[in-house]
Parts: structure tokens; sequence; C-alpha cells
């Protein structure tokens, strides 16, 4: 790896768990792989289940401190980009689809250093507003009938994966990218212009807040943003409040966390 490049940080996050075996399973697949942090989010079976303690075998003890989240938003505060797994090809309105040989191009794009796997419940996977965290949704391919893997295997498939490719050495160096934007900045610069538009009485008519939503989070999925970029744009913003309402309309839970200036 060039000297230039910054390692990428791969944590896998299972929404909804149900099942201890695959629990165990996939703690102990994250130390065979080098994903190097498992998240919980709203989880169905017990981490210390005797099931899950003896499949994780030598991992066991890391199952006593899996952090365990009441949202995947909120699991997903301190990373770069989120890329959903699915076991159906979605459409645009879930976010990009990429295939299992094109991670490696998108995380370079992206300029993404700390990149989180999403893996949905065994029974039902993803829910869409789960999904719509997510930029990014991957579908693994089966050649099989059925569409769909265990959660233990598609977890060790595409971490099998991810270590190749960050073993593979023949890639051309790049040049140091700009920071990523946490996915939690993305959400609050998405709720700060929602919230100024609605100011602005932009929704009006047929045009619903909540309708609009979901297409606008996908677009700033779509740009991509840098902390830089997040800057500029809650700048601009900002500055329309101040010009129409002389203030800037920073409410406690999108003023504290604003980019630095």
């Amino acid at each position: 790896m060039s000297e230039l490049q910054t390692p990428i940080t791969w944590t896998a996050i299972l929404c909804r768990t149900q099942g201890p075996v695959n629990l165990g399973m996939i703690m102990r697949l994250c130390r065979n792989v080098g994903i190097e942090e498992l998240r919980l989010v709203d989880p169905l079976c017990d981490p210390q289940d005797d099931d899950a303690r003896r499949f994780a075998n030598h991992a066991r003890d890391h199952l006593a401190t899996v952090p365990q989240f009441d949202s995947l938003s909120e699991a997903l505060a301190d990373q770069e980009l989120a890329i959903a797994t699915t076991a159906r090809v979605r459409d645009q309105r879930y976010g990009q689809a990429v295939s299992l040989h094109e991670l490696q191009e998108v995380t370079q794009q992206r300029s993404a250093h700390r990149v989180a796997l999403v893996f949905g419940n065994e029974a039902d996977g993803l829910s869409a507003e789960e999904l719509a965290c997510c930029p990014i949704h991957l579908h693994l391919d089966t050649p099989g009938d059925y569409p769909s893997y265990n959660l233990a295997n598609a977890v060790a498939i595409i971490g099998h994966h991810v270590q190749c490719m960050m073993s593979n050495t023949d890639s051309p160096p790049t040049l140091p990218q700009p920071e990523a934007a946490p996915m939690a900045l993305q959400q609050q610069l998405t709720e700060y212009w929602l919230d100024s538009l609605e100011r602005f009485n932009y929704f009006r008519g047929n045009r619903s807040r909540d309708q609009f939503a979901a297409h606008f989070q996908q677009l700033i999925h779509r740009l991509a943003l840098n902390k830089e970029d997040a800057t500029v744009l809650w700048g601009c913003l900002a500055q329309f409040n101040y010009f129409a309402f002389e203030d800037k309309f920073l409410k406690p839970d999108n003023g504290e966390n604003q980019p630095a200036k």
C-alpha cells in the first residue's frame, strides 16, 4: 500500500439480529477477516447466550463488550460511508447499487476511510428506514435458485473480499483526499436544510416535507460530501437565513455540532 493512502477501517453493523449462533459466528469472522469492530442495532438475541459464546470460540470475550445502539443512524454517526447489504436488487430510491467487485472503486471515489457494512435481520433484512440511512447498497448474487445467503455466510463472503481487496498491492497509489463528512454531519446538514426550507415556506400544496425528505437525503448521499463541502453548504444556508430573518436558525439539535468555520 502506498504511504499516501490512508487504510480503511471496516465496521460490521447487524440490525435486529435474531440468531445467537449467527452472532457468535460473525464475531469470530470479524476477527478472521480484519473487520475492526462489530456493532449491534436493537439485537433480538442476547450476545452472552451460550450458543453465541460457543460459536464465537476464541473471540467470545469480545461479545461482552460489543457496542449496542437503539437505531442504525446512531450506530453510523462516526462512519463516513455506509453500505447496506440486500437480498435483492433495489432501485435508485435506496441509493447507488454496487457489486462486490466495485467496493474498492466506490470507497476510493468517496474518500471514505471509516466504512460500515450494514446487515439486516435474518428473516426480514433491512427496513426501508434503515436502507435510507445508507447511500450505497450491495447485492450478493447467488448462482443457485435461492436468492439470499445465510447472514453469517454473507458476512464471510464480503469480509473475505474486503480482506483480499485491502491486501492488493497492485492498485496504483492515490493522492491524499479530503476527509469525508461523517454520517452524523450529513444527517444534521439534511435536517438543517429541511427545517430551513420549511421556514421559507417551500412545502406548499402537494409538496410535503415527508415526501421531499427521502429524495433530498439521497441527493446528499450522492454528493459524497467531504467536511469542507459540508461547511460550505452549511454556511451558505446560514447566511440565507440571516439575510431573510436576521438569525441563522441554529436550533440546539443542528447548531451545536455545526462544521467548524
